[in-house]
């Protein structure tokens, strides 16, 4: 395993992060990451290995409630040695205690439609870890019922934005993994996520490449 350090970006240094984003085919707005940085300049990090860039990762804190992972790259020659793994290692070692990153986790709640729900379903089944949510009337999903293994509950009526945001407004935090571009389902859910006053939500954001390669990769 290589000598890495990892230690908080300067300001200078934020348009490293995004030619790195830029390398992956990633389409990061202009502005974007000076925004995020100027919220939370403590929430980016860089990797270095002998002086050089290795990695970066910008985990920013807006509020109690509130927080986005992003730019999490790890530089081509140096993935698959853990690089990345330390660098999110630290950024939930120095986040603020009240976010999401340190948030003891007692249930996954999730609708049970195909794709990261059902992987997320499978995971927790595998390990043993509570799981469950609701789903809508007759277990539909998009490719068909929704299997009876998973311990998702049919809602006695409604439709899927119903479904989304019930699981929304009973969760304590909501995770949300998507391939470059918002939509469908996962859109939703940011929206419910974003207007919902019921209880207070934490909200985590992973943007993965659109190439299944690219992801592979990270």
């Amino acid at each position: 395993m290589p000598d890495c350090s990892i230690r908080t970006m300067r300001g200078d240094e934020v348009e490293l992060a995004i030619e790195l984003a830029a390398r992956e085919g990633w389409n990061p707005g202009l502005h974007d990451a000076r925004c995020f940085f100027e919220a939370d300049p403590e929430g980016f990090l860089i990797a270095e290995i002998d002086g050089g860039l290795a990695g970066c990762l910008a985990a920013v804190s807006y509020d109690e409630h509130f927080g986005f992972i992003g730019l999490y790259i790890v530089v081509p020659q140096w993935r698959s040695q853990s690089i990345g793994w330390r660098s999110a290692s630290q950024a939930s070692s120095c986040s603020d205690p009240r976010t999401l990153a340190d948030m003891p986790l007692s249930k996954l709640v999730t609708g049970g439609q195909s794709g990261v729900d059902r992987g997320a379903l499978d995971a927790a089944l595998a390990a043993g870890f509570s799981c469950g949510g609701w789903c809508p009337p007759g277990r539909a999903a998009e490719d068909g019922p929704i299997p009876e293994r998973y311990p998702v509950t049919e809602m006695p009526g409604g439709s899927y934005r119903e479904r989304t945001k019930r699981n929304v407004i009973e969760s304590d935090a909501t995770l949300v993994i998507y391939f470059e571009q918002l939509h469908g389902g996962t859109e939703q859910t940011v929206l419910d996520l974003k207007m919902t006053a019921v209880r207070p939500n934490a909200g985590l954001y992973v943007e993965v490449p659109a190439s299944v390669e690219k992801a592979a990769r990270k």
